[in-house]
């Protein structure tokens, strides 16, 4: 999205870097449903939206940091019952 590169781009990050960014993004998604790959994948994701918290912090867009900062509890969550799960196997 255009609005996606010009805000990362504030921030130093180049066209490649965004794509792998995002690739970093889809990979972690991908992980995320398969009981054995579930806590690494929410694991990156939760750190690649760290990364943009930070960002929309800094840029001081609070209302989508809110948000970003729910989804990444979230996924803290996901990634605590999976460990639990896993050791409890």
């Amino acid at each position: 999205m255009p609005e996606d590169v010009e805000f990362f781009g504030r921030d130093g990050f180049s066209n490649p870097m965004l794509i792998a960014f995002g690739a970093t993004q889809l990979i972690g998604g991908v992980l995320m449903p398969f009981r054995k790959t579930r806590f690494v994948g929410a694991a990156i994701v939760a750190i690649t939206f760290l990364v943009s918290l930070v960002l929309l912090l800094v840029d001081g867009n609070m209302p989508v940091s809110i948000v970003t900062a729910v989804a990444t509890l979230l996924l803290g969550i996901v990634m605590k019952r999976s460990r639990s799960a896993q050791a409890a196997e």
